[in-house]
């Protein structure tokens, strides 16, 4: 093969990565807009746990976004020849592969943070306070980790131009002469592999929020204006325990705090109301 020829075939996995990841990644900058909006218009978005999901959905905003300009205009370019689109994503995609690799990043060391916590929560930790109460620190160390260690992508990208190439879509080139000679084949397809892999668990992250977590559903159907938070939500919930009010929002969050106070409060052993309406909410 001429080194201007590039692999021009629409092949199976061609499609499914420009038409299927394309499709997902229109639907997780719907459904992840709709998180981040949701989570951030809520009052306690920085004393509970959605703090992490909040910067979660934000950055898989800019995951998914990248997708089409990075992957899919890739794979067009070649099947349609186009000089224009070509010169186009040789000028943008270092920059915007960097953004991907840090979004990425950042989502990962989130996800660890809500994990610890979780966990911290699970096992009664003599560390859940300090989890929760340094929300914020963790959340903009795992921003500082990505940008440190992702950045720098968009300066070891060595684009380099191919003179024999001039006027095809091929008159750049990515220094990586190993892979080029030895694996290009297996790199690009496990490439694009990853990035659909990447898109398809961004776009059914609200289905999963949906499905299994009560109050995320709760926070993002009163948001659409679908229903009226009840009266008995939560969120609004105030129980008397022998004249003391407990407010149950930040406690419900932490998990545990919500029945040790019940209990503390109603000495005499009885079942009262309250308690029952306690255990319904949780």
């Amino acid at each position: 093969m001429d080194l201007c020829d590039v692999d021009s075939s629409f092949t199976l996995l061609t499609q499914v990565v420009v038409y299927f990841g394309s499709a997902c990644s229109i639907v997780s900058v719907v459904n992840n807009s709709l998180i981040f909006w949701s989570l951030a218009t809520h009052k306690d978005r920085f004393t509970c746990y959605f703090q992490y999901l909040m910067l979660l959905s934000f950055f898989d905003v800019f995951v998914s976004f990248s997708y089409i300009p990075v992957i899919t205009i890739d794979h067009l370019k070649d099947v349609l020849q186009s000089l224009p689109m070509a010169r186009a994503w040789w000028q943008y995609f270092g920059v915007m592969l960097a953004v991907t690799h840090v979004a990425m990043t950042a989502s990962y060391f989130l996800l660890l943070g809500a994990s610890i916590e979780r966990f911290c929560i699970t096992t009664r930790s003599r560390f859940l306070h300090l989890v929760q109460t340094r929300r914020t620190f963790f959340c903009t160390v795992a921003i500082f980790i990505a940008l440190f260690t992702k950045a720098p992508i968009v300066m070891e990208l060595d684009l380099l131009p191919n003179p024999n190439c001039t006027g095809t879509v091929a008159e750049y080139f990515v220094d990586i002469d190993g892979l080029i000679d030895k694996h290009f084949e297996f790199y690009m397809s496990s490439t694009d592999l990853v990035s659909l892999l990447t898109m398809l668990g961004c776009a059914v992250r609200l289905p999963i929020y949906m499905s299994c977590n009560k109050e995320l559903r709760r926070v993002i159907i009163n948001r659409l204006g679908f229903r009226r938070p009840a009266a008995d939500d939560v969120q609004s919930v105030n129980l008397q325990y022998h004249g003391v009010t407990q407010n149950l929002l930040y406690e419900h969050f932490e998990g545990i705090k919500p029945t040790m106070r019940l209990l503390r409060a109603d000495r005499s052993g009885s079942v009262t109301d309250e308690r029952r309406l306690m255990m319904n909410v949780l």
